[in-house]
């Protein structure tokens, strides 16, 4: 049995499940039982949609130290034989308690620290970059890095070639605490310059401005929302341009070769977008958490750039750098790691 243990609740974006959802299902494929340790019994849905059992710890979930004695319970109730963790509320305790219960496999998107953990990815890691090997370089630890490790869906392993709309893209994941969705898209409706573009826009099951969103798109017939989105990749692939915040979405983005502005709403986003605009593949935006006026401006300062430029060959880049392959090589990594 593979465990994941992570967190998808109102204050954490639900890209850590989404993520860890696909990986258990490319585990399923090679022959291996997945479970699912949650602190709260919150967006279980998605697990139920992709039939992958669960276990509610019922505890805090930002006390990871005091969840020990119940992971480890369930740890042993499952026969458990990796357990892949991915969260940032994750302490050196919960590493050092788990160690020697089972083999630990840590998604690190910070790379703040050194864990005592068996295995630890860090994809968003390209070039000559050894962030995460240099970090445990003195560690048993054995690292994985680089951009063919990015754990996307099914759907994005092979991109169908889509005629492109004239569509711009926002997707800002599972929820939108600052509004962002809300306010770009009344900006964006309201500024000439875009008139000849349809919105679309794909809403978190959590994001609160549904009502009111769909209200503008009441009012203005170039403005699609959804929610619940079931061909996401077909979407993406259709759009000639998109917004999104950092995160597991702009992959999916650059996969479809889709020219993406990008911004901010946690540390690690801030790490990603900032490293990635140096590298000439999205526009960052900034950090939506420090000024969001500035971020909305200039998300549509970075539009209207991609607008008017040819972006053919940023487009063949982007989807050289994503093959879709990423969860295959982890669950092989993970499977490997039972035996």
């Amino acid at each position: 049995m593979i465990g994941f243990r992570l967190d998808a609740n109102e204050q954490i974006a639900t890209g850590h499940m989404m993520r860890c959802i696909a990986i258990a299902k490319q585990c399923r494929l090679l022959g291996e039982d997945c479970i699912f340790l949650l602190a709260e019994n919150k967006n279980t849905a998605f697990l139920e949609e992709n039939q992958l059992e669960y276990h509610v710890l019922n505890i805090d979930w930002q006390d990871w130290d005091s969840s020990i004695p119940k992971v480890i319970e369930a740890i042993n109730k499952y026969r458990i034989r990796c357990l892949v963790v991915d969260s940032y509320q994750v302490t050196s305790e919960f590493f050092k308690e788990l160690n020697t219960i089972t083999k630990l496999f840590y998604m690190d998107d910070l790379c703040r620290e050194t864990y005592a953990v068996h295995m630890v990815l860090h994809y968003s890691q390209w070039g000559d970059e050894r962030t995460i090997e240099d970090l445990y370089c003195k560690t048993d630890t054995v690292t994985y890095s680089g951009l063919k490790y990015v754990p996307l869906r099914t759907e994005f392993l092979q991109i169908t070639e889509k005629r492109k709309k004239k569509q711009i893209l926002i997707a800002t994941g599972g929820t939108d605490p600052l509004h962002f969705t809300l306010r770009l898209c009344k900006q964006l409706l309201n500024d000439a310059a875009f008139d000849i573009y349809d919105i679309c826009v794909v809403l978190g099951k959590m994001n609160g401005d549904k009502d009111e969103i769909d209200m503008l798109a009441k009012n203005n017939k170039r403005l699609k929302v959804y929610q619940n989105i079931k061909n996401m990749s077909t979407v993406m692939a259709e759009s000639v341009i998109s917004v999104s915040a950092g995160g597991m979405t702009v992959y999916e983005l650059l996969a479809c070769g889709v020219p993406v502005v990008c911004f901010g709403f946690s540390d690690d986003q801030v790490v990603m977008g900032e490293k990635m605009d140096k590298s000439g593949m999205v526009i960052w935006a900034g950090d939506a958490r420090t000024d969001i006026n500035n971020v909305i401006v200039n998300t549509i300062d970075g539009l209207k750039k991609y607008m008017i430029e040819d972006t053919r060959n940023l487009s063949l880049k982007l989807k050289s750098m994503v093959d879709g392959k990423g969860c295959e090589r982890i669950a092989k990594i993970l499977r490997e790691s039972t035996i």
